[in-house]
C-alpha cells in the first residue's frame, strides 16, 4: 500500500475493546466496491490495558495501522480528543470516516457514506447507528434514543443550525478538520463530535444524514447503571438549539401530564395528542434508520426518558464526574 492509493481513511479509538475490535476491522477490511489500496484502518489504541491491540493484530488485515495515544496529562483536553486528533492528523485519505470500535458495518459501508462526499454535494455524512437486539428494554430504547437525536439533528440542520453527529458513524473531508484548527483550536468537550458538528457548520460546512443503507449496529449498554452513566457524558454538550429542542419536546409531554391531572377532561385529549405525535416521530426515526422492527419500542420510549431522567441528575449530583475512556472528568 503506497501512498497515492490511500483515499480514504477509517479512523477507530479503543480502550479496551478486545471482546470487539477484531470483528469490526475484518468487516472494514472486507469492504466492496473500493479500488485495492485505497482504504487504511488507523486504530488508535487509548492506553488499553486489556488485548486490544494483540487481537487487532490478530484480525490479520493488512490494511491496518496501530498508533497508540500516549497520556498527556498536560492537556486539556479529554484523551479521547487526543486518540482522535493523533487519527486524524495522522490519515491520509482525503475523506476520513470514524467508527467505534464495536461497530459493525455493511459490506458496502464505506462506498456509500464517501458517496455524497465525493459527488461534491456535501462536506460530511452523519450515518445512522442502532443497538444490536439484547433480551431487556435497554437495546431496544437506546436504538430509538439515538434514531430519534440524528432525526431531530437533521431536522435542526435544516432549519439553519448546527446539528448532532455521531463519530460512531461519520465521514468528512479531511481539510474540515484542519480548517477548524483541530481540537486544540474547538476545546474540551465530553461530547466531541457535537463540537466537531459545530464547527463544520460554523465554517459553512454541508452535512448529509444517511439513510438505513448506512447504518451501522453497536453493542447496548448491558445494565441501567451504564446506560445513566452513558447518558451523564452524552448530555453534558454545552447549550444549542439542538439542546434546547431536545430538552423542550420531553417537557412539553410532562407539561401536558400535569395539565391533564389538574384541568380535567379536555386537558387529556391535549396529552393523548401529544403522546401520539412523539410515538410517530420517533417511529419516522426507526424508519429512516431501518430499525422499524422494534416499533412498539417507540411506545414506552418517551415515558422511559422520566425514569432515566431523575438517575442522571442524582448521578450528577452524587458523583459530579464523568468516566470517558482512561479517565474521569468534571461534567
Amino acid at each position: 500500500m503506497t501512498f497515492s492509493e490511500i483515499r480514504y481513511t477509517v479512523v477507530i479509538t479503543a480502550y479496551n475493546e478486545e471482546r470487539h475490535i477484531a470483528n469490526t476491522i475484518r468487516a472494514l477490511s472486507d469492504q466492496i466496491d473500493l479500488e485495492a489500496g485505497a482504504l487504511e484502518i488507523l486504530l488508535v489504541d487509548d492506553g488499553s490495558t486489556d488485548a486490544t491491540v494483540a487481537e487487532a493484530r490478530a484480525s490479520g488485515s493488512q490494511d491496518l495501522i496501530i498508533l497508540h495515544n500516549a497520556d498527556a496529562s498536560h492537556s486539556s483536553l479529554t484523551t479521547r480528543q487526543q486518540a482522535l486528533d493523533l487519527g486524524f492528523r495522522r490519515a491520509r485519505g482525503g475523506i476520513i470516516l470514524t467508527m467505534d470500535a464495536d461497530g459493525r458495518p455493511g459490506r458496502d459501508w464505506v462506498c456509500r457514506m464517501i458517496r455524497p462526499i465525493v459527488d461534491g454535494r456535501v462536506d460530511a455524512v452523519a450515518g445512522p447507528i442502532a443497538f444490536a437486539s439484547r433480551p431487556g428494554w435497554i437495546s431496544a430504547w437506546q436504538s430509538c434514543d439515538v434514531s430519534y437525536y440524528l432525526l431531530v439533528s437533521m431536522m435542526v440542520a435544516r432549519a439553519g443550525f448546527a446539528g448532532g453527529i455521531l463519530f460512531g458513524n461519520f465521514a468528512f473531508r479531511a481539510s474540515l478538520y484542519r480548517e477548524a484548527g483541530g481540537f486544540e483550536a474547538m476545546g474540551f468537550a465530553l461530547t466531541e463530535d457535537l463540537l466537531f458538528a459545530k464547527a463544520i457548520r460554523a465554517r459553512g460546512g454541508k452535512v448529509a444524514y444517511g439513510n438505513r443503507e448506512c447504518l451501522v449496529e453497536f453493542s447496548p449498554c448491558p445494565t441501567f447503571r451504564s446506560l445513566v452513566e452513558r447518558t451523564v457524558r452524552v448530555s453534558s454538550g454545552k447549550f444549542s438549539m439542538l439542546t434546547a429542542v431536545l430538552t423542550a419536546v420531553p417537557l412539553s409531554l410532562l407539561c401536558a401530564l400535569l395539565a391533564a391531572l389538574f384541568l380535567g377532561a379536555a386537558a387529556w385529549a391535549v396529552l393523548a395528542v401529544r403522546y401520539v405525535l412523539g410515538v410517530a416521530l420517533v417511529m419516522a426515526a426507526l424508519w429512516k434508520s431501518g430499525k422499524l422492527s422494534i416499533w412498539p419500542a417507540a411506545f414506552v420510549y418517551e415515558p422511559a426518558v422520566f425514569v432515566i431522567a431523575p438517575a442522571v441528575l442524582a448521578h450528577v449530583y452524587l458523583q459530579g464526574r464523568v468516566a470517558w475512556g482512561r479517565h474521569s472528568y468534571g461534567r
